[in-house]
């Protein structure tokens, strides 16, 4: 079976009961919301890759961060009639201060159509990868 690897940075911004997703137009999340972050670039740390992606994405700019964790996603995704077995991490941070000035609710990116605060407790259509982090984070909080 083909294999395909995904790695990437992803943020948790918090305001009162709601979560900052955004909503993916491509890919094995698409239509689904997911947390916004993405992949590094070379010559990155972590944090700048953390930052660049939230504000490219939504426009927020993060201030002050905490890593949280590494989560693992695997499945299986049919991508142009091939099968593949797809593993996706993901390096979590919890944003703990952030400026939301210039955030940008219709932000259109190469996967991703804008923004949206969501309350945590509602029935979101979450990516399975997002699902499973706000899932077990929230049992330990």
């Amino acid at each position: 079976m083909n294999k395909l690897f995904h790695k990437g940075i992803y943020g948790i911004i918090k305001q009162d009961d709601t979560i900052l997703l955004i909503k993916k137009t491509r890919g094995l999340y698409k239509n689904y919301f997911d947390l916004p972050g993405g992949r590094q670039e070379e010559g990155e740390t972590h944090e700048q890759a953390l930052v660049r992606e939230i504000e490219e994405e939504t426009g927020v700019i993060p201030k002050k961060w905490k890593y949280t964790e590494t989560f693992h996603y695997q499945c299986d995704y049919l991508q142009n009639g091939k099968l593949y077995e797809f593993h996706h991490e993901g390096l979590i941070y919890m944003i703990e201060e952030f400026d939301a000035q210039n955030i940008d609710f219709f932000r259109s990116l190469e996967d991703s159509g804008g923004c949206e605060w969501k309350a945590i407790d509602k029935d979101i259509q979450f990516s399975p990868f997002a699902k499973m982090i706000c899932k077990q984070l929230s049992t330990r909080h």
